[in-house]
């Protein structure tokens, strides 16, 4: 699927909508299918839109947006060399920072009762969402929500990881290559291998396989081509 959103443009692979049906299993029905896939996909897009406003903003072009299976990817050049070191700092925490905003801002809405007393009782904080309550009760606008606040504020934390493929390994990459010039992307690899490992051993021992797996591949693919 393709089309164009703030003059960005979008495309959405098969295997975006194939992983959000993995994560959420079938126990919840089409609805809370539905709406658990929603949340993902408009935050996943959220995050990618802070990289390309701020590309925007910065004078850089914005190639395409791409929401697949891993999470999303924005790409991006600078025809006239004119973002610093500290502007593409800036871009790769951007992502996480416009999801912080948002996902602020309607869970704060939650708490003054904004989308009633079903709401604050289910979205208890960003880490601490009964989704399970609001299924079982049919609130599916209240499962949308802190399903979105839950992914939006998760997934920014993660992505500020120093791990390969990650904004949080890009960040550190630009301070190393800044110290380290030639050498710093291929200092950045190594330790965002380091870290991915040591994230993926925690992550196994808590069940999560998956996810420990997916960190490892994104550590590996940068290592193979860290700049």
């Amino acid at each position: 699927m393709r089309f164009q959103l703030f003059r960005f443009p979008v495309v959405i692979s098969p295997t975006f909508l194939i992983l959000g049906l993995f994560l959420v299993g079938t126990n919840l029905g089409w609805q809370g299918i539905v709406a658990w896939v929603a949340a993902a996909f408009f935050s996943v897009l959220l995050h990618e839109l802070g990289h390309a406003f701020s590309v925007r903003g910065f004078g850089g072009m914005v190639n395409q947006i791409t929401l697949h299976g891993l999470g999303g990817a924005t790409s991006w050049s600078d025809p006239n060399r004119q973002i610093s070191w500290g502007r593409r700092i800036a871009i790769a925490a951007a992502g996480a920072g416009l999801g912080f905003l948002v996902a602020g801002v309607l869970y704060v809405l939650v708490r003054l009762g904004t989308f009633g007393d079903a709401a604050s009782r289910v979205i208890d904080s960003p880490f601490r969402v009964f989704l399970g309550d609001a299924a079982r009760a049919e609130l599916w606008l209240v499962f949308f929500l802190g399903a979105f606040i839950w992914v939006t504020i998760a997934w920014g934390l993660i992505n500020w990881l120093p791990i390969g493929g990650l904004d949080g390994w890009h960040i550190m990459a630009e301070l190393l290559e800044k110290w380290l010039p030639g050498r710093g992307r291929r200092v950045a690899a190594v330790i965002g291998l380091v870290v991915a490992l040591v994230a993926a051993y925690f992550l196994f021992r808590a069940g999560l396989q998956f996810g420990a797996i997916i960190l490892v591949l994104f550590a590996l693919q940068t290592m193979s081509r860290p700049g």
